[in-house]
């Protein structure tokens, strides 16, 4: 079931009428990235490049609708993602970001079926890679850097980019504590995340949407360097990669 899911849920873009088959599927997550381990006569069994679906990328025998980067030693791995474009379509993966309609903006995971924001090196953009936002509006929050002073809050850009409808869609949001973990490559550092499908990514901390309910509001945060995660005061900067669940 989980294979047929991912793979409606890959060709998302182009038949739209298949996304009612998602309803029934599983939440699948993606696997490390880790294609590393210590050599079989010292190592105890269960080591995580051994298994799931890194390992079956790695041996050949893991279907992929789209690609991915696969590991720093040039090994492929079950990352499966598909650039899309402007206006939603799906691309191949030789496409360049850019500007234009049928240009590069997302980038959608086959496995998870989640589309996700790709930032862009251009210091006027909207989405530009740089900027910063608090989690809320606060009185005590720190400067943010963003495309409009004033409005460096993570509720603001979302509103923002759903206004101008990314890749064709305006329900773009924050990323669950799960959603966004889900993402890290962790057989990778600075950044912790696939270099093709998701360039322009410094090696910081990105906002989550989970919060943590206590006297002082803090929201979780993924350090994109290592891939390890931590609570952060809502009022302080961080940066932020939108998604969106594809259903």
């Amino acid at each position: 079931m989980i294979l047929l899911c991912s793979f409606f849920r890959g060709f998302f873009p182009v038949f739209l009428a298949f996304l009612t088959i998602t309803a029934a599927c599983a939440n699948p997550i993606n696997d490390t990235g880790i294609d590393f381990s210590l050599p079989a006569e010292a190592s105890v069994d269960g080591q995580d490049a051994r298994y799931g679906r890194d390992a079956a990328a790695n041996k050949g025998v893991l279907p992929k609708i789209g690609s991915s980067a696969g590991s720093i030693a040039d090994n492929a791995n079950g990352f499966d993602f598909t650039k899309i474009s402007s206006t939603g379509s799906a691309l191949p993966a030789s496409a360049e970001l850019g500007g234009g309609l049928d240009d590069w903006a997302c980038t959608y995971d086959n496995h998870t079926g989640r589309m996700w924001e790709v930032k862009v090196n251009h210091a006027w953009h909207l989405r530009y890679m740089e900027h910063l936002y608090t989690s809320r509006p606060s009185q005590e929050s720190k400067e943010g850097k963003c495309h409009e002073q004033g409005r460096c809050d993570a509720g603001a850009f979302v509103r923002a980019v759903n206004a101008v409808s990314l890749c064709g869609h305006a329900d773009w949001r924050l990323p669950t504590q799960s959603e966004l973990r889900n993402l890290v490559d962790r057989g990778r550092h600075g950044p912790a995340i696939d270099p093709k499908y998701f360039p322009n990514t410094p090696a910081q901390t990105y906002w989550s949407s989970t919060q943590r309910p206590e006297a002082i509001p803090a929201v979780w945060v993924t350090d994109f360097d290592s891939g390890a995660g931590d609570w952060d005061r809502a009022a302080n900067a961080n940066r932020i990669r939108l998604v969106r669940s594809a259903q």
